[in-house]
């Protein structure tokens, strides 16, 4: 018998809008066992951060809990409904923190700016433990060392401004953890960083909770992450649990049709060239649109609108462990349909690699001058040192790495929002090519119209107080100067209805939109003046996987049509390997490997490639893998403090004596393959643990 932490029986969570109640968990059941990682996944707005949030009973002032319990099994085996309980009482208080703690999925925003992570931490230590300032800094310590966190000493006395993603991940982590909690709710704890950062972070917590026998709430929308960490899974919609059981079986045979929707959502490594991926029709409905029936029904290929519309099907146990809620799984005479997706043809087009390349990017490095103090000398960082590559019309050119290698300041430095250093950027024009890297501004902007950026975040790139109809035109005035009010409004329209929009929405302010749809203005902004060149920064990395599907589609389709060249940026290698037609991978500024797409996944030359490639995290069941993982130690060297020799040399399993003192070059020649190694990898060469080359397919 599996012992239970926490039972969540028949939970019901509301909201009070324009005082109209929301019902926004129904009845929700979940069982959390001891020592065990339960996975919540789901599209956002399905209740998974609310449930965790109730559980903490940090809800909100809006949230009301109608109805069920919350059973928490305390350490002497008695039992707390910490539904009961008052949110603000001394009775949460001392379990919040410490028995049960939280990750939060952006670290920065979680963790306060005025005080330092020494403070935060032993701050815990101090109000649940009681402890001396003297034991509660020695307790911190240990558990920043025991998170990997590099230098505890020194970061014990820095702000979280001052740290990089992963160690501000690690923080966070040391902070949940100093108190021994019995349960760990993680929200997302790895959306936001690189894939090798994902990796140890991932192996962190599975060797922490199996030492202090932890349970674990994982909630994620990466079905990679589930397969690698969870026991057992629970996939919400509109806050019911529409299927759970153990990870290997739901992954191996998923039965509701949005788990089927979200898997099949799932760009994989070594995808077919120009093949459309499936996604689930629409979004996940606004609180207000919830039905009587199936709460999933009008995004359902199975649907029969007299049945799943009318009646919500009851969550019935089909095998061990193993429990859907479908009308269509619990009727043996249910009419069979294809399950309906958005996968289609569509108008893929192949790079023109017989024409003159669009961008030529020779020698380009960006410097930057930091000050150290007022009598001290300025410090040079070289985020970007010597990067030089061909982009030919039509082509997508993926560009993968670690966070701090330098991807985000190339595609700046391209756009003309940083200048470069030294170095030539030629953009193809009709008499030849033009240098932007030594134009003037104001020359510059004329050329604006041909390069255009999508956004990580488009939300933080939009003005609040501007329209979507203004957010687009104000473009338009901007790269082509004055523009009569017809062909504004012409044009705006046009790329509304090109990234799948209605016009109506063009009167409506950004917050009034879903993530994707944000995304989708942000697409129509970049495709407003008509450009040739796209730059698209870690574009949908921030996106559930269904919505990331309708995306990446879009962005093919728009490619086909308007015979668009693509620079994406992104940590993501599964979504690298389905649009990209060749791939770049950058590390420490520099490029150390470029080639088509195919042969960099089948057969990474580099060692930073393998390891990169390793890391990925595919939705199958951990006994069905074929890839050994490698986890790379220590991190991306300072940009203001570059090692001599091969910058990757720290962390490669197969430097030699060379490494150290010569760096090697990267000698690129049109479109043929070129690595900076002095050792390059070879597939057939096996793995015997004396530094030999390896590659594991």
């Amino acid at each position: 018998m599996k012992e239970t932490l926490i039972d969540i029986k028949d939970l019901t969570v509301t909201f009070t809008e324009d005082k109209t109640r929301l019902v926004a968990l129904d009845q929700l059941s979940l069982t959390i066992p001891e020592g065990k990682t339960l996975c919540l996944v789901g599209e956002s707005g399905c209740g998974k951060s609310l449930t965790a949030k109730t559980i903490l009973r940090v809800q909100g002032e809006n949230a009301r809990i109608e109805n069920g319990a919350i059973d928490f099994r305390n350490e002497k085996g008695g039992r707390t409904d910490l539904a009961a309980l008052d949110p603000k009482g001394k009775a949460i208080r001392a379990i919040r923190g410490d028995q049960i703690s939280m990750i939060y999925q952006e670290p920065l925003t979680a963790l306060s700016p005025l005080y330092t992570i020494g403070n935060q931490i032993t701050e815990a230590l101090r109000w649940h433990r009681r402890l001396s300032e003297k034991e509660a800094r020695t307790e911190a310590l240990y558990m920043l060392e025991r998170v990997g966190m590099p230098a505890p000493e020194k970061r014990f006395h820095s702000y979280s401004f001052e740290l990089s993603g992963g160690q501000r991940q690690r923080a966070m982590i040391a902070m949940a953890l100093v108190c021994r909690p019995r349960l760990l709710i993680a929200d997302e704890p790895t959306t936001a960083l690189d894939v090798t950062t994902q990796a140890v972070i991932l192996d962190l917590l599975k060797e922490l909770q199996k030492e202090e026998r932890m349970s674990m709430l994982l909630i994620t929308h990466d079905l990679g992450v589930v397969a690698d960490i969870g026991d057992e899974v629970a996939v919400m919609y509109m806050g019911e649990v529409v299927e759970s059981g153990p990870v290997e079986e739901i992954l191996r045979n998923p039965k509701h049709p949005y788990t089927r929707g979200l898997i099949a959502s799932l760009p994989t490594l070594g995808g077919e060239d120009g093949q459309q991926l499936q996604s689930i029709p629409g979004s996940v409905p606004h609180l207000r649109n919830r039905t009587a029936g199936c709460s999933f029904a009008s995004r359902c290929g199975l649907a029969v609108s007299e049945v799943c519309q009318v009646n919500n099907p009851l969550l019935e146990q089909i095998a061990a462990d193993h429990s859907v809620r479908c009308h269509a799984l619990q009727k043996t005479n249910w009419p069979r349909k294809a399950t309906k997706t958005e996968a289609r043809e569509t108008a893929t087009s192949k790079p023109d690699y017989c024409a003159p390349p669009i961008l030529k990017v020779n020698g380009l490095s960006k410097h930057f001058l930091m000050s150290r103090g007022f009598f001290s000398k300025h410090k040079e960082l070289r985020p970007l040192r010597g990067v030089s590559f061909d982009l030919w019309p039509g082509e997508t050119l993926g560009l993968v790495g670690e966070s701090g290698c330098g991807k985000s300041t190339l595609g700046q430095t391209i756009l003309g929002l940083l200048r470069p250093t030294e170095g030539q950027i030629e953009l193809q024009v009709d008499d030849g090519y033009v240098n932007l890297a030594d134009m003037p501004e104001k020359q510059l902007k004329s050329y604006w119209r041909d390069l255009r950026m999508v956004f990580q975040d488009p939300n933080g790139s939009f003005n609040p107080r501007m329209t979507v109809f203004d957010i687009i035109a104000e473009v338009l005035r901007t790269s082509e100067g004055a523009v009569e009010k017809t062909a504004v409004n012409a044009r705006v329209g046009k790329v509304m209805e090109m990234v799948g929009l209605n016009r109506d929405f063009l009167d409506r302010y950004p917050h009034a939109f879903s993530g994707g749809q944000r995304q989708r203005i942000g697409i129509a902004r970049a495709l407003a003046p008509m450009p040739r060149i796209i730059v698209a920064d870690e574009p949908v990395s921030a996106l559930d996987v269904s919505v990331q599907a309708q995306v990446l589609n879009l962005l093919k389709d728009l490619q086909g049509e308007l015979g668009l060249t693509y620079l994406f940026i992104s940590h993501d290698l599964s979504v690298v390997s389905h649009i990209s037609d060749r791939v770049a991978v950058m590390y420490a500024g520099e490029i150390v490997e470029i080639a088509q797409t195919r042969d960099i996944f089948a057969a990474p030359k580099h060692p930073y490639t393998q390891a990169l490639l390793s890391s990925v995290l595919e939705p199958v069941p951990r006994s069905e893998r074929k890839r050994q993982p490698i986890r790379l130690g220590g991190a991306v060297p300072d940009p203001g403090n570059l090692p001599r020799g091969c910058k990757f040399r720290d962390r490669c399993a197969f430097a030699q004596a060379r490494c150290a003192s010569e760096a090697p070059t990267l000698n690129t020649n049109g479109l043929e393959r070129a690595v900076a190694c002095f050792y390059p990898l070879n597939k057939n060469e096996g793995q015997n643990g004396q530094g030999a080359h390896a590659w594991q397919a």
